[in-house]
């Protein structure tokens, strides 16, 4: 197995203090959230009411079967083991501490009737489709089921994939996308892949403890890995994906918006999503630093979560 320095950069463990206004964004968007979970390495944030009746602090010592695992630099071998949670609902929505609610939002926009509605990336997000087509030389298939063609035709990033054709991987990403979906052709006979806006994942329990039991050694491997490497996965699109494919989910028309710190991003559109994210045109956003993010970008990003959430939450110390 190789590790990918691109997916280790400085930037995935620097802290923003995102989690308070993550928080921040679910008391004032979605007040009907029961509990919440915070999975952390034996920390607790200082500013943190651990004793809140709806917090709870979760080490990873509580999930991870296998202590050798332990310390784990790997948000993906973290993933492998949400589902051992104790007390988790059936249903529940999993949050990257960089995830925000950006406008009121129902129990119904996540789950109705025992159906789960994942949101798709945004069309303007090409790079992943791109990486897919270049690997795979992927084509849309024709598709019958209704909410499968809707994301083909209109957004597409859920596709039916021809063989490669002699394309391989090159970056770490690439290849865990890769594995991923040879699992799941070895599930339905058949490439398929659903390409899930970086954003909160409504997700089902009983799916994940499933899913474990028909690819243990994929989710040991990755378990393993204290840091991403070329043989991991990526557990959230293996969920969503298999929901879809068992008509246990459905295609979301939540509108979402994944900011990126980094000076590849042209200012214009960097500063339009910011105003997207003001006028609460989007349902969630996502801010994520990268290798070369850009200080001003940060505090730009900064006065828009002020601006949104100026109120502590009742999660926060007095």
């Amino acid at each position: 197995m190789r590790f990918c320095e691109e997916d280790n950069s400085a930037g995935s463990y620097i802290n923003y203090d995102e989690l308070r206004f993550s928080l921040r964004s679910v008391e004032r968007f979605a007040p009907w959230v029961r509990q919440i979970f915070v999975v952390t390495d034996g920390q607790s944030p200082s500013w943190l009411s651990a004793d809140h009746p709806r917090i709870r602090i979760v080490d990873h010592r509580e999930i991870f079967p296998n202590p050798e695992h332990l310390p784990t630099f790997n948000s993906m071998a973290i993933e492998c083991h949400l589902h051992r949670i104790d007390s988790l609902s059936e249903f529940f929505l999993y949050f990257n501490d960089d995830f925000f609610l950006g406008k009121p939002l129902a129990t119904t926009d996540f789950y109705k009737d025992n159906t789960i509605f994942l949101p798709l990336a945004p069309r303007d997000w090409t790079e992943p489709v791109q990486i897919l087509r270049r690997i795979l030389n992927s084509e849309a298939a024709h598709v019958t089921d209704r909410s499968r063609a809707f994301a083909v035709t209109k957004w597409l990033t859920y596709q039916e994939f021809a063989p490669a054709r002699g394309c391989e991987p090159r970056r770490g990403h690439e290849f865990r996308l890769l594995n991923m979906i040879e699992m799941l052709e070895s599930l339905f006979g058949k490439r398929v892949f659903f390409l899930p806006a970086h954003c909160v994942a409504p997700l089902r329990r009983s799916a994940l403890f499933a899913l474990e039991e028909m690819f243990p050694h994929e989710h040991e491997q990755t378990s393993a890995s204290k840091f991403r490497g070329t043989n991991n996965i990526y557990p959230t699109y293996l969920w969503q994906t298999y929901l879809l494919e068992k008509g246990q989910g459905r295609i979301s028309p939540m509108k979402t918006n994944h900011v990126i710190n980094s000076a590849f991003v042209p200012q214009w559109k960097f500063l339009l999503q910011l105003d997207r994210i003001r006028s609460q045109r989007d349902h969630q956003f996502c801010f994520t630093d990268m290798d070369k993010p850009e200080p001003w970008r940060r505090h730009k990003f900064d006065e828009t979560l002020n601006y949104l959430f100026p109120k502590p939450s009742s999660f926060e110390q007095k």
